[in-house]
């Protein structure tokens, strides 16, 4: 293609520009065409970076998107759930809750109720989170960070809730969402500083959030090390132990 043509087949750059390319196409309708950038951006990523780089999240949530577009629920559901595992094994809360919140809309388009409450929980806890670092730039920021998409998470999650007859969950959720409300639920925490509430989980939804918690941890523990050595000397790493992470890496 042209950018091959301009930057080389393996400029460290060129998955980005695939991707941004893949985007275009996408606006306008040009479905298979961005598809197939899409994925010559993941595998060009996997050929420079190695299996499961931290920046193809965002690739994986794109290409994801496209296939919710295109009704291919199964292959968004895939998407998504890479866009997650990725964007936990490499910190990265920004893309985890856009990411849990496209799973909460498969489900919902699946009929699968009870999963899509899961995954929109798990998707404003994030937030929640996020939130709870915004607030120590002081009571401003904390009441200008939701708007947009992180809003419609919380609404959409409510509306699940509402239709289940969970009605005093979802008055938590969209309570969050409310200024005078918003400071009535935060708590302080052992400092004494405001710290944003969170969702909270039924028995059997708690039993998921944990080991939800318990593979973001393995996928963390797995992938750091592999990520380090990949990134600082990708050419010159230890083969033996490069050999070992691959083990360990996601899949």
């Amino acid at each position: 293609g042209i950018l091959e043509k301009r930057f080389g087949t393996r400029h460290p750059d060129l998955p980005r520009m695939l991707n941004g390319l893949a985007l275009q196409l996408h606006e306008v309708g040009e479905m298979s065409e961005a598809r197939t950038r899409f994925v010559a951006s993941l595998q060009l990523s996997n050929e420079i970076f190695g299996p499961n780089h931290p920046d193809s999240a965002l690739t994986w949530f794109n290409l994801a998107s496209l296939e919710m577009d295109e009704k291919r629920l199964v292959e968004a559901m895939d998407g998504y759930m890479r866009t997650a595992a990725l964007s936990i094994a490499a910190g990265r809360p920004e893309t985890l809750w856009t990411a849990l919140s496209g799973m909460r809309e498969v489900s919902v388009r699946m009929n699968e109720r009870d999963a899509a409450i899961f995954y929109g929980k798990l998707a404003v806890n994030v937030l929640q989170d996020l939130r709870r670092n915004v607030s120590a730039l002081g009571d401003a920021a904390s009441k200008s960070f939701l708007g947009g998409e992180k809003t419609y998470a919380y609404r959409a999650l409510a509306d699940l809730l509402i239709e289940a007859g969970r009605i005093s969950e979802a008055q938590q959720v969209l309570a969050m969402l409310k200024e005078e409300e918003y400071f009535e639920f935060i708590r302080r925490d052992e400092n004494g500083r405001k710290s944003p509430s969170r969702a909270g989980f039924g028995v059997i939804e708690q039993d998921k959030a944990d080991r939800y918690s318990a593979a973001g941890r393995r996928l963390e523990l797995a992938y750091s090390p592999y990520a380090r050595l990949r990134a600082v000397a990708p050419a010159d790493a230890p083969a033996v132990r490069l050999a070992e992470l691959d083990k360990a890496r996601l899949v």
